[in-house]
């Protein structure tokens, strides 16, 4: 029985480091995004850019939840920098394989 107990306790403790180390990464992740933002819109106050426009590389096919999230988290960051632009412009480049890739200006204003 006190062998189950160690077991135990020494779970419980593995998780809660796990989970400190967690909470870690993401203050981390937050003060670099902040980081960045804050160097933009330095950048955007001294050209008067008001317009974000940025290009993500997306792979054709997603085969993981770990593709999907990340995915997630690069929208999720040009989310955050939204804040200090008054519009955006993303284009999606689709990643055919690691040697290819594909733009497409769909939509876009061609001016005719």
């Amino acid at each position: 029985m006190l062998g189950i107990k160690k077991v135990l306790a020494r779970d419980y403790d593995i998780n809660s480091l796990l989970e400190e180390l967690k909470r870690s990464i993401q203050r981390q992740d937050q003060a670099r995004l902040r980081q960045r933002m804050e160097e933009e819109r330095a950048k955007a106050g001294n050209n008067g850019t008001t317009k974000l426009s940025k290009s993500l590389l997306v792979p054709v096919k997603l085969v993981s939840a770990a593709d999907i999230d990340s995915l997630i988290q690069q929208l999720y960051e040009i989310k955050a920098q939204l804040r200090l632009y008054k519009e955006i412009e993303l284009f999606l480049l689709l990643l055919v394989n690691s040697n290819h890739w594909m733009w497409s200006d769909y939509g876009s204003d061609t001016g005719s």
